[in-house]
């Protein structure tokens, strides 16, 4: 039932205007036995809820000839044609009629953006796995990652132009003057290239830089003997091997740069590499 209440505020946020900035947002939409056609078990439910209970008006909307079912699929599809729908379905029959809650000819909408795959479980262990290494939860997991990996690839360019304006107004925000770009691409002139490639032989630094959890790498030198020029050819390492980097330059000259609580305010997000 969860499935189809988005399906309608899918629909209500797409047709109000307060709602369609949010709405634009909604890439994907992933069904765990969605009863999208409604259930044929429905009518008997409804019945047996009778004889025990006041009805429940929302068991009725699971007829698969009732109105709300009908309205739903009359608009879904419209307001769906940009996104990725995958919808899965059980297989497993459960309950006092050991039946199908949803069939698998009902849990699919039969749209032309849409993937359907089937889960080895009932209609309650759908959503409920035993662990991670259970069938179902890897089958709902890899199809997430992949649809994840892929938006990644396909909007780089558009991901990474808005990593910049939200990193630009949480500077603004933290008061930070000056964005540490601008600080190591001021180092160009003094970094002749080539001249720290030597450094991406040392086993030690491959390991750090290859490392998936956070380690610790220490270069320590005199003053002037190039360690801050070094940095500049590390950030420029790990940035065309794809890896994330933040760093920050400690500077004697300008006071506003020599303490702890700038640092901290520069360092606004967790990275797996940081280079001081």
């Amino acid at each position: 039932m969860g499935g189809l209440v988005v399906k309608s505020a899918f629909i209500i946020g797409h047709k109000l205007a307060g709602f369609q900035a949010t709405v634009e947002r909604v890439r994907a939409i992933f069904f765990l036995a969605t009863p999208h056609l409604g259930a044929a078990i429905a009518q008997t439910l409804d019945r047996f809820v009778r004889l025990v209970s006041e009805a429940r008006p929302f068991i009725g909307d699971l007829n698969p000839h009732s109105q709300t079912l009908r309205n739903i699929n009359e608009d879904f599809p419209g307001a769906s044609g940009k996104l990725h729908l995958v919808s899965f379905h059980e297989s497993l029959p459960m309950g006092i009629f050991n039946t199908l809650i949803v069939e698998k000819h009902c849990a699919s909408m039969n749209l032309p953006n849409e993937r359907s795959e089937g889960l080895n479980a009932n209609h309650r262990t759908v959503c409920k796995y035993a662990s991670q290494d259970d069938r179902n939860y890897i089958t709902v997991r890899n199809a997430l990652a992949t649809y994840i990996r892929s938006q990644r690839e396909n909007n780089k360019a558009e991901i990474q132009t808005l990593a910049l304006q939200v990193q630009a107004r949480l500077n603004n925000f933290l008061g930070i003057r000056d964005a540490p770009e601008h600080e190591i691409e001021s180092l160009d002139h003094l970094w002749l290239p080539g001249s720290y490639q030597w450094l991406a032989t040392k086993p030690k630094y491959l390991a750090w830089r290859n490392w998936r959890d956070r380690r610790l790498l220490w270069f320590q030198a005199r003053p002037g003997a190039g360690k801050t020029v070094l940095s500049r050819y590390i950030v420029s390492d790990l940035r065309k091997s794809d890896l994330d980097c933040c760093f920050f330059s400690f500077s004697a000259q300008d006071s506003t740069k020599s303490t702890k609580n700038e640092f901290l305010r520069s360092a606004t997000h967790t990275l797996p590499n940081i280079v001081v």
